[in-house]
Parts: C-alpha cells; sequence; structure tokens
C-alpha cells in the first residue's frame, strides 16, 4: 500500500511549466536539471517501477518549427483509478543545453498535431491516452531527446537526427 502511495504521489507532482500558442516567437525553458539514465530508443515503452503505468513515444515529426511528439501513456488492469498524466510532465532536450523546453499548448492544432495532449489526463485501470504533445524548436536548435519528468527519476527517448 505504502509503494502504491508512493507511486501515486510521484505521478501526481506537477511541474510549472509555460504554455504558448503557435504566434509566439521563441521558446521558454525551465529551470529543471534532469538526470538520466540510457535514455530508450523512439518506439520503445517505459514501464514504471512500480507497475502502475507506462508510457511510450511512439514517434517524433517536424513541422512548421514544431516537433510533434506521438505520445501514449497507459494505466494497468490492476493499477489505481484516476492516475494523473501532467503535460508539463513532456519536455524537450535540445543539444548544447542544460535546461529543457516545456511542450506548448497549440491553440488551432493542424492535423499532424491533433489530437494535442491536454493539461491534465486521469487514467482509470487499463486505460490508455494518446496524443501529440508540441514543442517550438528554436531556429538552429536540434531536439535530442524527448524527457518524461513525473516519474520519480526522469525517462527519456532519444531523437535521433
Amino acid at each position: 500500500m505504502i509503494r502504491c502511495a508512493v507511486a501515486l504521489g510521484a505521478l501526481a507532482l506537477v511541474l510549472a511549466g509555460c504554455g504558448e500558442d503557435e504566434e509566439a516567437a521563441a521558446p521558454t525553458t525551465t529551470a529543471v536539471t534532469v538526470t538520466l539514465g540510457d535514455p530508450l530508443p523512439i518506439g520503445s515503452t517505459y514501464e514504471d517501477p512500480s507497475g502502475n503505468v507506462t508510457l511510450t513515444v511512439h514517434g517524433v515529426r517536424l513541422t512548421g518549427g514544431l516537433l510533434l511528439a506521438d505520445a501514449e501513456a497507459c494505466a494497468s488492469a490492476t493499477g489505481l483509478p484516476g492516475i494523473p498524466i501532467q503535460a508539463t510532465a513532456w519536455q524537450l532536450r535540445l543539444r548544447g543545453r542544460q535546461q529543457t523546453i516545456p511542450r506548448i499548448t497549440v491553440d488551432e492544432p493542424s492535423q499532424a498535431a491533433r489530437p494535442p495532449w491536454p493539461d491534465s489526463v486521469a487514467l482509470g485501470p487499463g486505460e490508455c491516452f494518446e496524443a501529440k504533445v508540441a514543442f517550438r524548436l528554436p531556429e538552429g536548435g536540434r531536439a535530442t531527446e524527448i524527457v518524461f519528468t513525473q516519474l520519480g527519476v526522469p525517462v527519456a527517448w532519444t531523437i535521433r537526427s
């Protein structure tokens, strides 16, 4: 029971992030320092050690100055009800930068950016949710990893470019 409470507490952690619309000029950055183990390849599924949630980044796509990550979160069939997955937990790491870039809110998403990841998703037992997480790439910026920071230890997927 304590293990479940700790896992739920880690999942409920909400990191501060900033939303932007498509017309904003430059991405904002957060002050989060992320220490990572070996990143996973795109398409790999990460299972939280608690067994309550799995996360997958199925693919990434560049379009109109945005990087779109096709992400999915699933709760185990025997998991806790209402596991929250916060959009602010999805972040982008760029080559040569210490700070990560938070996801943005696209007010009128193109077909490629649909469905957009909402601010919060609550997963019931056995439920999955898949959507696009959008990041604005700064001019000349090279994306290296998609990072999910809501768990006790951040998990990352390597972007090959």
